[in-house]
């Protein structure tokens, strides 16, 4: 009697466990949970790291992308004790004043006057592949420094106009700074690319990305002739 009340009490704990497991939350499911409640967002995970994952209390990062809004990336922080975790917080609001900032450049003079050289649609993010090497990897994390994306009309050799540009880009980069940031890189995307880019299609980013030209800011900004601007594009995106 007494072993066939113990067979049914580890029976009735593992059950109990296995519903438990079934039902409770995930980590990843609370910090999606918590976007949503917090800003109205759906959300998904695309990275997450953790320095002290060996300890009972540890605390992680998780890197967040909203799925309507693919270039909204921002970090949520949590710590977890044993098995319940908590979310501490997250720096959303920092992504608010390049909202704001490409808001106006959408709408700018400098718009205008891309748009004359070819370029169509200038829009600032943090959010493209963090790789030197230009070779985009998984996951797609952002790595803090700013990007110009602009989007060539002419789908061919675009260096004359990237180097007439480069007085516009200037300007950019300088009201940037009012926002606490300066650019990093520049981007040039064929203009039929853009719809892929900006919806949340990773796999068709990967790839439109990979043949982009990408340009570190330091050498576009200092090139004297359209052969300057050739060898400034980054190995791993050149067309």
């Amino acid at each position: 009697m007494k072993k066939w009340i113990t067979g049914l009490s580890l029976l009735l704990l593992l059950a109990g466990t296995m519903v438990f497991l079934l039902i409770y939350p995930t980590d990843e499911k609370k910090v999606v949970s918590y976007v949503k409640e917090k800003y109205g967002e759906d959300s998904r995970i695309i990275d997450s790291r953790c320095d002290d994952c060996k300890k009972r209390n540890h605390n992680r990062s998780y890197t967040v992308q909203l799925t309507d809004k693919p270039f909204e990336v921002f970090e949520v922080w949590t710590n977890k004790k044993v098995i319940r975790l908590e979310v501490e917080g997250d720096n959303y609001a920092l992504g608010e004043p390049l909202k704001s900032f490409n808001s106006d450049l959408s709408h700018s003079k400098e718009s205008d006057e891309l748009q004359q050289y070819g370029f169509n649609k200038p829009h600032v993010t943090r959010y493209y592949d963090a790789d030197n090497s230009g070779v985009l990897g998984e996951p797609f994390v952002h790595d803090g420094n700013v990007a110009l994306f602009i989007y060539d009309k002419s789908q061919g050799d675009s260096g004359e106009e990237l180097l007439a540009s480069v007085p516009v880009i200037t300007t950019v980069n300088q009201q940037l700074s009012s926002t606490g940031d300066t650019l990093a890189w520049v981007y040039v995307i064929d203009q039929s690319d853009y719809q892929t880019v900006h919806t949340n299609d990773m796999d068709g980013y990967k790839d439109v990305m990979k043949h982009a030209k990408r340009l570190n800011i330091k050498d576009l900004l200092k090139a004297e002739d359209e052969e300057d601007i050739r060898e400034s594009i980054v190995d791993g995106n050149r067309n």
